[in-house]
């Protein structure tokens, strides 16, 4: 396989449960350092020479106040791939994306097929979010949790939105819209 970013190690983990297999994972680039594990740094590494330095096309209708029209679009070439450098930031994305993808003619792609790989995947130790099966799961391999610890800034930012009339909401969920704390995909601390 090539590719070692989140989807490739998973594809690859799942693989090698075979036993008549032999499962050999390629990545471009070199095995990923301590640095890289601290996600408080992660705005300093798209700096290093992990980052393919990819730029989207110019369009007109986005990144109208970057150089050309153009914004970065940071691809790691390291094992973990870009979630080296995501803050560790567990979001599936809005589900009519996926919906969208299927109707374009890509079957298997709506939200409810890959809501199952999701669940597959994940280890919710959020107490009041793991007992909603229907978007959770506690057997998978990913911890998702929330951070250890919070600023004052995220209880106000939450509490805020709340006092506004927003819901505080699970984002990987039912509903997008919303406050939340950040899941993480974290496990003890780390």
């Amino acid at each position: 396989m090539v590719g070692a970013g989140s989807a490739g190690c998973v594809v690859a983990n799942r693989l090698s449960e075979i036993s008549d297999w032999n499962v050999l994972l390629i990545e471009a680039g070199d095995k990923e350092n301590y640095v890289m594990d601290i996600p408080l740094i992660a705005n300093l590494m798209p700096l290093r020479e992990a980052n393919w330095r990819y730029k989207t096309i110019p369009n007109g209708k986005c990144c109208l106040s970057m150089q050309n029209g153009q914004c970065a679009f940071h691809r790691w070439k390291v094992m973990g791939g870009t979630s080296t450098i995501n803050y560790m930031a567990s979001t599936r994305g809005n589900r009519r994306n996926y919906d969208r993808w299927e109707e374009m003619g890509n079957p298997g792609w709506g939200y409810n097929d890959v809501l199952l790989y999701f669940l597959k995947s994940e280890k919710m130790t959020i107490p009041e979010l793991a007992d909603y099966t229907k978007y959770h799961s506690t057997s998978g391999e990913l911890s998702i949790s929330y951070a250890p610890f919070r600023s004052p800034k995220a209880d106000a930012f939450v509490q805020a939105g709340a006092e506004l009339g927003y819901s505080v909401t699970d984002y990987n969920g039912e509903t997008k819209t919303g406050f939340s704390y950040m899941q993480p995909t974290a496990k003890n601390g780390t």
